[in-house]
């Protein structure tokens, strides 16, 4: 699968490093949105890592999908004019003529409000502790975990994988290098994680070594049979709830939003879909992709190959 990286239009004090996998915010506390340089299918997480922070500021990262191309997004520069209220690049071609075929969008100092009042746009604003998402300005609203007429949620924790939609992953790969997951079941908080060495502070949601993902589902709606979209984010392998993307359009596609605001200072893409290399790896996620946790012991297979599909240590 192709490595992500952060799109090349970008909020104007952020700086791309290490093959545009690095976001760095190189002053103030805002104008740091960034953007996917792809876009993202249904289960597709983009995960990011915080690895720095500048204390002294409030608030924190945001993250989140928008349907605006990032092709389109324009840092905010001189000689930007006004439209109907929101300013609007003037942007010509390399013969001098002003281009009108696209409608050219300022990337705006805040994600929120700004970015989500534009529409087409849901972020979820990181807290230190509390992280269930809200409602957001821009119709985002809460929704139950479970796709309507199923029984099966979009997100599971099965012992050591994480199961979204039809893709299997570790857990370790969702969490910070410094989190041991301790006895704890799928629904447990990231709190009650101990720590590798244990002269390391807690991990919050908002430190350095966190690392937060965003994905979605597409859902049929039981009365309408209208498609419904619903934004996932994951803080450290655990899922903060689905939230209903009011607006969202089948036939445009979502692109993940990080937002190195506040405290947050750099963050890393970590390249999740790159970690699965083997054979025999991709042939045991293949796998769980189509087998629930609870049926591998009826599967006619021995018992050793049933606890390599359960990841269990031989």
């Amino acid at each position: 699968m192709p490595m992500f990286r952060f799109h090349k239009n970008h909020g104007v004090n952020v700086k791309l490093l290490h093959d545009h996998q690095v976001a760095r915010r190189s002053s103030s506390f805002a104008n740091a949105i960034t953007f996917s340089q792809s876009k993202l299918e249904p289960g597709e997480i983009f995960m990011v890592e915080i690895e720095e922070q500048e204390f002294g500021w409030s608030g924190h990262l945001r993250c989140g999908l928008t349907q605006h191309k990032p092709s389109c997004m324009i840092p905010i520069r001189v000689g930007s004019t006004t439209y109907d209220g929101v300013p609007q690049l003037l942007e010509f071609s390399s013969e001098g003529h002003q281009m009108t075929e696209d409608r050219y969008i300022p990337i705006p100092q805040y994600s929120m409000p700004d970015l989500t009042n534009l529409g087409r746009a849901w972020i979820c604003a990181l807290t230190k502790y509390q992280n269930r998402i809200q409602a957001q300005p821009g119709g985002a609203e809460t929704a139950s975990a479970a796709p309507s007429g199923s029984g099966e949620p979009f997100i599971e924790r099965c012992g050591d994988v994480v199961r979204i939609g039809r893709n299997v992953l570790p857990f370790q790969f969702l969490v910070s290098p410094d989190m041991i997951p301790g006895e704890v079941d799928s629904a447990s908080d990231p709190s009650e994680y101990v720590m590798c060495n244990q002269n390391v502070p807690k991990i919050f949601a908002t430190s350095v070594g966190s690392r937060i993902g965003v994905t979605y589902e597409i859902r049929d709606d039981s009365g309408s049979g209208e498609k419904e979209f619903f934004m996932h984010i994951l803080i450290n392998g655990v899922d903060q709830g689905a939230t209903r993307m009011e607006g969202a359009e089948i036939d445009d596609p979502f692109y993940a939003i990080v937002d190195v605001y506040g405290t947050s200072k750099q963050v890393r893409i970590v390249q999740i879909n790159q970690c699965l290399s083997s054979l025999q790896e991709i042939c045991r996620v293949a796998l769980r992709a189509q087998i629930p946790d609870k049926a591998i012991n009826n599967l006619p297979l021995p018992s050793r190959m049933k606890s390599y599909l359960r990841y269990e240590k031989p």
